[in-house]
């Protein structure tokens, strides 16, 4: 079953149920995640996919975390059509709690819409009810349990909302790197700097920080870059 995020209101309860399976799969093989690093990728991705829940459009989720015990870096970012990318540094990570801050970046192509902050102290779901108390102001459940993960958020009192359930938005892992946005930021280097990249390195190489895939720009292709 491809991984998916299922929406669903009943009695005035918003209910997110994420599989992140496949992505975190991905993620961890395109890093070389072991041990604790691998479970923390997977913890972190469903954590993103669920605070992804309401953007829309060309909207976007980024989430960062940054933790002091143990040293870890995680970014994920969700679109609002499914697609799905993160990483997570260092490969391997210590067996203790978590000690840190959970960022989490709503935005567009061209602005940031907002921007929520919550402490972690322990785990990624306790993160998370944190982030809903202190961030949104909402009263909520939340139970992350390796690739799945549930949300369960009592909506303020207002008018009454008929009970629904979406069809689930199937998720994808897909990084926004191309050979052509390499040569783009090659390019950009000036046509000095790339001639001498061609005669001292015989070609261009450039690594994505993101989803670690690696593109080769040959000599001939970098000269004709550099015009």
């Amino acid at each position: 079953m491809s991984d998916s995020l299922k929406r669903s209101l009943t009695a005035g309860t918003r209910i997110l149920e994420a599989d992140v399976t496949e992505c975190a799969a991905e993620t961890v093989r395109r890093h070389g995640l072991t041990g604790r690093a691998a479970r923390l990728a997977e913890e972190g991705l469903v954590a993103a996919v669920l605070l992804s829940a309401h953007i829309k459009g060309d909207e976007r989720m980024l989430v960062q975390v940054q933790s002091e015990v143990p040293r870890f870096a995680f970014t994920a970012e969700v679109w609002a059509d499914g697609a799905v990318r993160a990483r997570l540094m260092p490969s391997t990570v210590g067996n203790v709690p978590i000690r840190g801050t959970l960022v989490a970046i709503k935005h567009d192509a061209e602005k940031e819409i907002y921007r929520g902050v919550a402490r972690i102290d322990g785990t990624f779901s306790q993160a998370l009810q944190h982030y809903l108390t202190q961030s949104q102001q909402t009263q909520g459940e939340v139970s992350i349990q390796g690739t799945t993960g549930r949300l369960e958020e009592v909506l303020p009192a207002g008018p009454l909302i008929a009970d629904f359930v979406d069809e689930p938005l199937t998720l994808r892992f897909q990084c926004t790197c191309s050979l052509e946005r390499v040569e783009s930021t090659l390019k950009a280097l000036g046509s000095e700097d790339l001639r001498a990249l061609a005669e001292e390195q015989g070609q261009g190489e450039v690594t994505c920080h993101f989803c670690n895939e690696t593109y080769v720009v040959p000599k001939a292709r970098l000269l004709e870059l550099a015009g």
